[in-house]
């Protein structure tokens, strides 16, 4: 998962939905998925540790990227210029699953990719960002205009809470469909 640090309840929040679907994940081989992110307390970065070798390391191995985008993400030189970029050239190179969400308005329209095997370029971010990963019926909610940050002002956590579980399903969908990935047995 890639966000700022301002956004880890955010996280706190997602993972609830996100880390017993992908615990319960199996590599065809046997190896479970983990789901990784730098604050993590038991697999994210330590005082000491060399944090942009071990979350360049983790983005180059990761199947799935949720990118948490928010004021406080694009704010982030890190976020911005070096996470964002590269989860983009994956997705384009790699077919990296990337599930952006959208918590409050995002200041940028779209994100330069710097060249390497190609010219650089610009991914626009409303290209990128689905938010219909909620329920079924999200594409008639009247709700589907309404970012995270949005919903939370309105006190409309049931809804906040089908995007976190529709994030989750999406992505153990991704891992079944482009690896083979199965339940645990």
């Amino acid at each position: 998962m890639s966000f700022a640090s301002e956004d880890q309840t955010w996280i706190d929040e997602l993972q609830l939905f996100l880390e017993p679907r992908i615990g319960e994940l199996r590599d065809p081989d046997g190896r479970s998925y983990q789901l990784w992110n730098f604050s993590d307390a038991k697999r994210g970065t330590a005082p000491g540790d060399e944090f942009p070798e071990i979350v360049a390391e983790k983005m180059w191995r990761c199947r799935a990227a949720v990118i948490v985008l928010s004021r406080d993400y694009v704010r982030s030189q890190y976020c911005r210029y070096i996470e964002l970029p590269f989860l983009m050239w994956r997705w384009e190179h790699h077919n990296l699953m990337c599930l952006p969400m959208k918590v409050g308005t995002v200041p940028i329209d779209k994100i330069k990719v710097p060249p390497y095997e190609g010219s650089s370029r610009s991914v626009i971010l409303d290209d990128i960002i689905d938010e219909r990963q909620a329920a079924a019926s999200f594409a008639t909610s009247q709700y589907r205009d309404r970012n995270l940050k949005e919903l939370k002002e309105a006190k409309l956590e049931a809804e906040i809470e089908k995007r976190l579980d529709g994030v989750g399903r999406r992505v153990v969908e991704f891992l079944r469909r482009r690896y083979g990935a199965r339940d645990e047995d």
